[in-house]
C-alpha cells in the first residue's frame, strides 16, 4: 500500500507542476506559489518514502554463527531475530544457554562458599 501511495503521490505532484508550467493552472501569485512549493515537497516526501520501501523490501542474508559466521547464504528472518535463520538462530540460542548455565553454576559455587 506505501509503494502505491508514494508512486501515486509522484505522479500527481509532476502531472500539476506540469500543467503549471505549461500554462494552463494559474491562481493568484502567492497561492500558485504555496501550491508549486507543497508540490515539490510532495514529490520529495513519495520519493523518500519509495527509498524508504525499497530498502526495506531487500531480502536479507543470514549473517550466520559459529563455524557458519559470514559463510551461510540461507534467508534471514525468524520469530526471534530478524538478522539469522533457523539453523544459526538455533544454534546460537544453544550457545546462549550453554554460557547462561554455565554462568548460573558458577554463581550457585561462589553462593555455596
Amino acid at each position: 500500500m506505501k509503494l502505491l501511495t508514494s508512486v501515486f503521490l509522484i505522479v500527481t505532484s509532476g502531472d500539476l507542476l506540469y500543467l503549471y508550467y505549461t500554462g494552463v493552472w494559474y491562481d493568484v501569485w502567492w497561492i500558485e506559489m504555496i501550491e508549486v512549493v507543497c508540490l515539490y515537497g510532495f514529490i520529495a516526501l513519495g520519493l523518500v518514502s519509495l527509498w524508504r520501501w525499497i530498502k526495506m523490501a531487500k531480502i536479507r542474508v543470514c549473517i550466520g554463527f559459529g563455524k557458519f559466521t559470514g559463510k551461510c547464504e540461507n534467508i534471514a528472518g525468524t520469530k526471534w531475530s530478524p538478522h539469522w535463520c533457523e539453523r544459526c538462530n538455533k544454534l546460537r540460542l544453544e550457545h546462549l544457554s550453554k554460557r547462561f548455565q554455565e554462568i548460573v553454576s558458577k554463581f550457585k559455587q561462589w553462593a555455596i562458599k
